[in-house]
């Protein structure tokens, strides 16, 4: 009796963890990748190629480039980072949400394929993610770096990481994540 008693609790206590969900956005076009910082939600609206921000009263859009695909941001020095799927861009923008910076090719002038998703470091630099394009085969993801360093200005640099094909032996495509990047180039 008291087994089910505790499971009941248990069960009650999950609804009504689920009846204190706020619909925020209603209209949201495939969101994705949010983060939260001093109280203001950052995320990616992908089918609408844009980013936005909610304040707790006010979604505004804070960039958005048409078929960019945008699917994540992050924080990334003064500025945002954002991984766009569709057009194999990463964007840098600025305070204010105007770009920056687009890169297209990794270090060693590849086009990075398919930008995923953002992982940030405690040293000011980002991971993200390169999914390659949606087929079924063959799968060409890679993890790449993106390094802010101090020195008289901050500067970011990306990294190409080793991919899955470095490393036959898995077959899996998240297989292998490592943080010593092989090669860097300054971004800025």
């Amino acid at each position: 009796m008291l087994i089910r008693i505790a499971a009941a609790l248990f069960l009650f206590a999950g609804a009504a963890q689920a009846a204190e969900l706020t619909v925020i956005d209603a209209d949201a076009k495939f969101p994705e990748g949010p983060f939260v910082e001093n109280g203001i939600l950052y995320y990616a609206q992908y089918a609408a190629s844009e980013i936005d921000k909610w304040d707790g009263t006010t979604r505004s859009k804070l960039w958005g480039q048409e078929g960019s695909g945008a699917n994540a941001v992050q924080r990334f020095g003064s500025g945002f980072i954002v991984a766009c799927y569709d057009n194999n861009t990463v964007v840098l923008l600025d305070a204010d949400g105007k770009t920056s910076k687009v890169i297209d090719k990794d270090d060693k002038g590849a086009p990075i394929l398919g930008p995923n998703d953002i992982a940030l470091d405690r040293k000011g630099g980002a991971y993200v993610t390169l999914s390659g394009p949606w087929e079924s085969g063959p799968i060409v993801g890679r993890c790449c770096m993106s390094r802010r360093t101090v020195a008289h200005k901050s500067s970011p640099t990306i990294c190409t990481m080793p991919t899955e094909s470095s490393f036959p032996q898995t077959g899996r495509r998240s297989s292998w994540w490592s943080t010593t990047p092989i090669a860097s180039s300054s971004l800025s």
